[in-house]
């Protein structure tokens, strides 16, 4: 199935300075990088049609459930909060890639996250490879840039 366009090339992005109370009275500043990507580029509605016939049609086996999405079938929107769940995982070192990630409906289905320092760092360095270990052993190979 083709994905055209279903890469972190496609996500918009913007530094927003923030400051924060570190608990001791002392505020913080600190940059942070809010990327936005609308679901259709990163599941092109053909894929997600795919995607649910084979989750929906799975939906008996463990591999294919989901705790926190108790009813069946699944919709698009669901297809959205499995997305959001498994980029909530997403680490380098054992250091979570991003900081928050929601999904924002109102903005028509786009999903926002805020990128962790050391993940804007392996984005930006030329030299970094990201991959992905799949259970089976295998690994790919991920494109990204900030």
């Amino acid at each position: 199935m083709e994905t055209e366009g279903a890469d972190f090339k496609e996500l918009t992005g913007k530094e927003i300075q923030v400051s924060k109370n570190d608990g001791s009275g002392e505020s913080i500043a600190y940059t942070i990088v809010e990327l936005s990507v609308d679901t259709d580029r990163l599941f092109p509605r053909p894929y997600q049609e795919y995607l649910l016939n084979v989750i929906n049609g799975n939906s008996d086996e463990l591999f294919f459930s989901y705790e926190y999405i108790t009813k069946t079938p699944l919709d698009q929107k669901d297809l959205f909060k499995i997305a959001e769940h498994q980029l909530e995982d997403i680490k380098i070192e054992d250091v979570n890639c991003f900081d928050t990630v929601r999904l924002l409906e109102k903005r028509g289905h786009v999903l926002e996250l805020d990128c962790n320092k050391f993940f804007r760092i392996a984005c930006k360095n030329s030299e970094a490879v990201i991959q992905y270990c799949h259970p089976d052993g295998t690994v790919e190979i991920i494109e990204a840039e900030i």
